[in-house]
């Protein structure tokens, strides 16, 4: 690199002064339960939607850096995520694309350092090519968008209710072959569900297990055989289960038996699908962890599970997610719309954190992966290693859970448990979990006297190509961890806060 092209980097990553403007004081008014560094978030992840028809197009090689022939650069692009990621009193922007495995390349990355008054936006991370930033031009025009943003403050929506997320998805086909999802694979759909499952344990059992976890319960119009419903809200083209009473009167031994039947909707995408999978595979290891080790059905219970998880072993059955002709859900906002970042519940008791995190993490689809490395056939198969973008609880560096979920790619440990992740794995989404109740709150606080306010805040969000990295989990988290609330105080009340999507598309 010549010394023209180092001072030239030198200037373009030197440290800029962003003043905040009075927005910051008004939005502390009117939205009392955020923190200040929240309030600044929002102006981060209103940055990422400004400027986001300036990186629509962008493009990350996940090559190292040094000396590329251009058409090794050329086929090692991918389309770029503009991520927004929020941590302790400051935040970053970050511009750059999944790897191969569990590596993420990043061709620049904005700091803003957060304060009363202003805030300093420095480039703390880059990576060059032919003695020039990375998508340099695209780094100068995000940087002028969170200025803006720290100036003017976000373009704030508040509503009543949670977010709907059949308001915000809309099933489309895939028109990019270099997108970072493509290549994400679903099981096959004669996958969808399990098969039947015999139990030795009566269906009152399993009933009250199943609602105790929150399902819910109802029976067919037609037979009156009582009905689990996989899905918050019970829609029964994502999933039922049907409970039958085994009879007994040709043996004996199976008096007080159940036959678990599980059924889908038959016009679902791979990913509708999937998450069928996942809360059928759910259900069962609930049931297991509910009922208890010793109990009769305990190991029939495992099995299943253990059947349905080694079928996913052979990738040959595996099905991609999202193409060209496989249509899939997709959050792509608006111009003009608004994007929902952040939702309060205000209720007498929403149950303990950790559970609800469980169940949201439960209702978000996995997608698998597989790379594989060798010469020879052998070699690949022997190489072959399996990523899956899941959704994981964070962990800290002692084990403890932390209160946030993220989507991530890690190494695949299945649908029937929710994963738990460290903090240096790649990432999509992020939401960060607070509770507060009366006592924790000060008067200027405005809630409610009594109960608990919980809330759910995006610290995390990537955009790639207009669309929201993996939208249609994060709706599906928010969703089912709204129903969870909601499900324990049927009185909890919902706000939800959106930032207005620009209008030029």
């Amino acid at each position: 690199m010549g010394l023209f092209s180092q001072r030239a980097i030198q200037k373009r990553i030197a440290p800029v002064t962003a003043e905040v403007g009075p927005w910051l004081g008004r939005v502390r008014a009117e939205l009392p339960f955020l923190t200040e560094t929240q309030a600044l978030y929002l102006a981060g992840l209103q940055a990422v939607l400004d400027a986001g028809p300036a990186v629509a197009d962008s493009r990350t090689s996940i090559l190292g850096e040094g000396k590329q022939s251009v058409t090794a650069r050329m086929m090692s692009q991918r389309d770029s995520i503009l991520r927004f990621e929020g941590f302790g009193a400051s935040a970053r922007l970050t511009l750059g694309t999944p790897g191969n495995v569990l590596d993420w390349r990043t061709d620049w990355s904005l700091k803003y350092a957060i304060g009363a008054a202003a805030g300093e936006i420095t480039v703390p991370e880059y990576r060059t090519w032919d003695g020039e930033i990375a998508n340099a031009g695209r780094l100068d025009r995000v940087r002028a968008a969170l200025a803006g943003a720290l100036a003017h403050g976000p373009r704030l929506l508040v509503a009543e209710g949670r977010p709907d997320p059949a308001a915000h998805l809309v099933t489309v086909r895939r028109d990019s072959d270099s997108s970072p999802t493509a290549g994400d694979h679903c099981d096959s759909a004669a996958a969808t569900v399990p098969p039947p499952v015999r139990l030795a344990c009566p269906p009152a059992a399993l009933l009250d297990a199943a609602a105790a976890r929150g399902h819910v319960l109802d029976r067919d119009p037609a037979t009156g055989d009582p009905l689990i419903h996989l899905a918050p809200g019970g829609r029964p083209d994502l999933g039922t289960v049907r409970v039958l009473a085994v009879n007994a009167d040709l043996n004996a031994d199976l008096n007080g038996a159940t036959d678990l039947v599980f059924a889908a909707g038959g016009a679902l995408t791979p990913i509708d699908r999937q998450r069928v999978r996942r809360r059928s595979l759910r259900l069962l290891n609930n049931l297991a962890v509910d009922l208890g080790r010793d109990h009769p059905a305990s190991a029939a219970l495992h099995e299943a599970v253990a059947r349905v998880a080694a079928a996913s072993a052979d990738t040959g059955t595996w099905t991609e997610a999202w193409t060209d002709q496989v249509p899939g859900p997709q959050w792509t906002p608006a111009p003009g719309g608004v994007l929902p970042v952040a939702v309060l519940a205000t209720s007498k008791g929403p149950g303990a954190l950790l559970d609800r995190m469980v169940e949201g993490a439960s209702a978000v689809a996995l997608r698998r992966r597989t790379f594989t490395r060798g010469l020879t056939r052998k070699g690949r198969e022997d190489g072959r290693v399996v990523v899956a973008r899941n959704a994981a609880i964070l962990a800290g560096a002692d084990g403890a859970y932390l209160p946030y979920v993220r989507y991530v790619a890690a190494p695949d440990t299945g649908e029937a448990t929710v994963a738990v992740a460290r903090d240096d794995l790649p990432m999509f989404w992020e939401v960060f979990h607070d509770d507060r109740t009366a006592d924790d709150r000060t008067a200027t606080d405005r809630m409610t006297a009594d109960g608990t306010a919980s809330l759910l805040f995006a610290t995390g969000l990537g955009f790639t190509g207009g669309t929201v990295a993996y939208g249609a989990e994060l709706l599906a988290y928010l969703d089912a961890s709204c129903a969870a609330i909601a499900r324990r105080d049927p009185g909890a009340t919902f706000r939800t806060i959106g930032l207005r999507v620009p209008e030029q598309s």
